[in-house]
């Protein structure tokens, strides 16, 4: 597999709340979930971690920029946008262990031009934490936050996007692209 000429941000600044302690370092099958994340991407060109904390990895570390600190995924995808080497940027939580290298490749082929988002599709809808996104987005994710609209749904919706439809998928991918560990008792399920 070839490298893909895209930046990666890993999102690592939640509470995890639900989960109870910091899921990046938590173990799942003999290494952090966070190194699951890094390993499906492995093929891209430039990769870092946005959030307060670099976990002793080999990446560059960049917080929320102030002025949009603490807002959630759409504030963490403002300051990676900022922060990418390239045009194109995969986004993805740090709580998705069973992503694969061939997800951001199949993401990868809908980069077109005048395309602003790329995103998977399943049966459960849309998943925006595990998508590509287009530095020329940055105007209307400055509006929305400006706007207080945090939603990266909402970004999709007013974007030009194209999604990757789940048939597609699952003829391409690895199962269980799209689980994320909001739980312990989903890595218990996963055994």
């Amino acid at each position: 597999m070839a490298k893909l000429a895209i930046s990666a941000a890993i999102l690592a600044g939640g509470k995890s709340s639900r989960f109870g302690s910091d899921k990046a370092l938590y173990p799942f099958r003999g290494k952090p979930l966070i190194a699951w994340v890094l390993e499906s991407l492995a093929e891209v060109d430039d990769c870092f971690i946005v959030g307060p904390t670099a976990y002793h990895l080999p990446l560059a570390n960049y917080p929320d920029l102030e002025k949009y600190n603490y807002l959630g995924p759409l504030g963490g995808l403002y300051r990676a946008l900022k922060e990418a080497k390239h045009d194109w940027l995969a986004l993805v939580a740090c709580d998705m262990p069973l992503l694969s290298k061939e997800y951001w490749a199949l993401l990868d082929t809908a980069c077109e031009e005048g395309v602003q988002v790329v995103m998977g599709g399943s049966g459960g809808g849309l998943e925006p934490l595990a998508s590509l996104y287009h530095r020329s987005l940055l105007p209307l994710i400055e509006s929305q936050l400006k706007a207080q609209k945090y939603s990266l749904l909402n970004l999709y919706e007013k974007a030009n996007s194209k999604v990757i439809p789940w048939h597609l998928i699952q003829s391409q991918c690895p199962e269980h692209q799209f689980l994320n560990i909001n739980y312990l008792a989903d890595l218990a399920s996963l055994g």
